[in-house]
């Protein structure tokens, strides 16, 4: 983590230096910071008795106010870790003569270390020119009020058959049962003068509320506090064993800590500044205009960069007039270029001064492709539909682009190639969509840029029939005209993109005709769709045949009523159904 933490200020102050000059006027504000996190203290000189690392938390909140990219401010935290504890298997080797754990009998205390940090000091800052990402270093000096970390009162059981010729710290004699271990004193609400050191990154969602995630380390001044293990000492050097008894340790151990946070930032901009430009208030602008360069057209969806002699970019997307316009620009020199599916169009400079505030920069575009504009229509309200996922497949290669319809206005596009054709379809959960063909044959690149289409899409409801117009039979037969009936593949498509959903396939006839025959020929049509699906790998569970002949007219039209052909027309048809598994 330190390691981590020391590269990290070093990119800061890097960037500081290199980066202000571009970025003085991101200024004049303050930021409060609300954080918290993982604390790890650490006490360095420790004996190996006590495990060196003490984990917990750390809430904090920071207050700062800049003026430019430095500015000073105020760090309060709580921070708390655990309670110490042994390390028993060190204890049981360092014993040696009592290695056995089932001699090792200890009664001890101990207190979590728990500390109030109050500090002052410079803070410095670079800015994206964007505003929303912001870096800060934080130097803090300031108090720490100290307190617990103790452990105290070991005690370690010896062999009820050892003499008692032992001393403990502090006792006049000894006994053969109970003889002190470790003691640390910890800390009773020392102040303790304390250097704090933090690295955050800010993302603000908005021009005041942000996010952040930050790395820290406090080192403490006068910190010192003295420990004693295994405080029995032989009264004889040389005890009857032969083997003497380790003497009395005495440290010195400091504490110190480091540690993650995460909160939120929240920025109050002082009267009268900005936090999202480094330059003074300008009224300048430029318009940009994108066109094909073979066809003239206007460009839509190209993407503008404008890029200034103080590195600070904008960007913008055309419209349907291939237009956007870049307003309140400070007078200065810039670089305007544009990017269309991958291809660049051509790039210009231009120079905004008291003379010139208000400039146009025409770009050109040349990509050699056709490019199709289309739009998801939701054909039971005949409204744009969002959120459909469009494929077009090159039927002579068999590649497949995809992209997905834009909600409120359902547009979409392609590009596509010249001399070939293509396939397309739509996919939406529960939706049943139509398959349009495309074809670039015939079409001269120099006149004509785009192919405007509209895909229908409907949503298939449990229990809702939805007509089938373009499936057709020979006459009087239940033949299918599999390559004139479009409708076949926009079955398929939806029973292939909808795994779970089972369907009904319902067949209708005309008056004319006798009701008998008329029954069994929408029977043999609706049977034969089932047949056709399920050859494209459609499970035949899933689909359920019905012919209903004559008995569901939606006219007037039943027997021995004159009708025209179209009314005749209205009757004969088949429907898709959703049913409930």
């Amino acid at each position: 983590m330190k390691k981590i933490l020391t590269s990290a200020i070093l990119i800061l102050l890097i960037a500081f230096a290199n980066g202000q000059s571009a970025n003085v006027a991101s200024k004049k504000f303050y930021l409060i910071s609300l954080r918290g996190g993982f604390d790890q203290a650490k006490k360095s000189n420790f004996t190996n008795y006590i495990k060196p690392q003490l984990q917990g938390f750390d809430a904090g909140v920071s207050i700062d106010e800049y003026w430019g990219w430095f500015g000073i401010g105020l760090d309060f935290d709580y921070l708390q870790n655990a309670k110490p504890t042994y390390n028993d298997a060190d204890l049981i080797t360092k014993l040696g003569v009592w290695n056995n754990p089932t001699t090792l009998t200890r009664s001890s205390s101990a207190s979590k270390l728990s500390r109030f940090f109050g500090g002052i000091g410079p803070s410095f800052k670079y800015q994206m020119p964007n505003g929303k990402i912001m870096a800060e270093l934080n130097l803090r000096v300031g108090i720490t009020n100290t307190k617990g970390s103790a452990i105290s009162e070991g005690t370690i059981g010896v062999p009820t058959w050892a003499p008692p010729f032992f001393t403990r710290d502090g006792d006049a004699t000894g006994t053969n049962q109970s003889h002190g271990v470790f003691y640390h004193r910890g800390y009773t609400n020392e102040l303790i003068g304390t250097g704090k050191i933090q690295a955050r990154i800010n993302y603000f969602v908005n021009n005041k509320i942000g996010i952040n995630l930050g790395a820290y380390s406090m080192l403490y001044y006068g910190s010192d506090v003295k420990y004693n293990y295994l405080d029995m000492s032989p009264t004889n050097p040389a005890p009857y064993w032969g083997s003497p008894l380790p003497l009395d340790g005495v440290g010195l151990t400091s504490l110190s800590s480091f540690g993650a946070t995460a909160g939120i930032s929240y920025r109050i901009n002082k009267s009268g500044s900005t936090t999202n430009t480094s330059t003074p208030k300008a009224k300048s602008s430029i318009v940009v205009q994108v066109k094909d360069e073979l066809t003239g057209l206007p460009i839509n969806n190209a993407n503008i960069t404008l890029v200034g002699n103080n590195g600070k970019t904008y960007m913008g997307t055309t419209d349907a007039k291939g237009q956007y316009e870049f307003k309140k620009l400070p007078t200065r020199t810039y670089t305007v270029s544009g990017l269309l599916n991958g291809i660049p169009t051509t790039e210009q400079s231009i120079t905004l001064d008291k003379s010139n505030k208000n400039a146009t920069v025409n770009l050109i575009h040349n990509d050699p492709r056709f490019t199709v504009q289309g739009r998801a229509i939701n054909l039971s309200k005949n409204a744009p539909e969002g959120g459909v996922n469009v494929s077009l497949k090159n039927n002579a290669v068999g590649s497949v682009k995809m992209s997905e319809s834009q909600n409120g206005t359902g547009d979409f596009s392609f590009q596509l190639d010249a001399n070939s054709d293509y396939e397309l379809v739509g996919k939406k959960a529960s939706y049943i969509s139509n398959i349009a063909n495309i074809s670039t044959k015939g079409l001269t690149r120099s006149q004509t840029l785009y192919v405007q289409l509209e895909l229908g899409v409907q949503e298939v409801e449990i229990g809702k029939p939805i007509p089938l117009q373009n499936i057709y039979y020979d006459v009087d037969k239940s033949n299918i005209k599999e390559d004139a009936s479009s409708d076949l593949k926009k079955i398929a498509q939806f029973m292939i993109d909808n795994p779970t959903q089972n369907i009904q396939i319902s067949s209708h006839t005309d008056a004319r005709g006798s009701d008998d025959y008329n029954l069994k020929l929408s029977q043999e049509r609706a049977q034969a769709i089932v047949n056709y699906l399920v050859k494209k790998g459609i499970a035949k569970a899933r689909l359920i045949p019905i012919g209903y002949g004559e008995t569901k007219l939606v006219n007037s039209c039943g027997n021995g009523i004159t009708c025209t052909d179209d009314q005749h027309q209205a009757n004969r048809r088949t429907e898709l159904v959703a049913i409930s598994q």
